[in-house]
């Protein structure tokens, strides 16, 4: 004959132990889903300012690269209409008439030369002027980014 298996008081001591554990581990472990949630959303936000922030700083090192071509541009511009005015004031003054002609016609050559020098320098620093805003124009998360209401302290603006 066959007996009857009998639990002892430790038994059901120790399988309560047992299931309040696997209860522990189960809620447990959804504490530790919910949160990868909280930290995957929260990993979302962080990467599309990152995303944002990097929009930026290449909008800005494009415009500061455009800020210096300009301004170097400029400054050998200006260095070019200085010479070439004191140039013209050389050829409409009384001087020229004292000098022999191969030295005005030398000096007239110069002067053709530095206008044409200017006019393509000119005319390429316009050339990439417009590559380089063309490159931040057509950047739709920078241009998304400019439309947007945004305020330099990052509370957004109520409507």
């Amino acid at each position: 004959m066959r007996r009857g298996i009998s639990f002892t008081k430790r038994a059901y001591i120790l399988l309560a132990i047992t299931a309040s554990f696997n209860l522990m581990a189960i809620v447990f472990d959804q504490l530790v889903v919910q949160q990868e949630d909280k930290i995957r959303s929260f990993d979302h936000i962080v990467n599309e300012q990152k995303q944002e922030v990097n929009y930026n700083l290449y909008a800005h090192k494009i415009f500061k690269e455009l800020y210096f071509k300009i301004h170097f541009n400029s400054s050998d511009l200006i260095t070019d209409i200085n010479f070439l005015t004191r140039a013209l004031n050389f050829l409409n003054s009384d001087l020229p008439k004292k000098i022999n002609d191969d030295k005005i016609i030398k000096l007239k050559t110069t002067y053709k030369k530095k206008i044409n020098n200017i006019n393509k320098k000119y005319h390429n620093s316009i050339n990439d002027s417009k590559i380089l805003l063309d490159g931040v124009t057509k950047d739709s998360a920078f241009l998304k980014l400019v439309n947007k209401d945004i305020r330099t302290d990052g509370y957004k603006i109520l409507s």
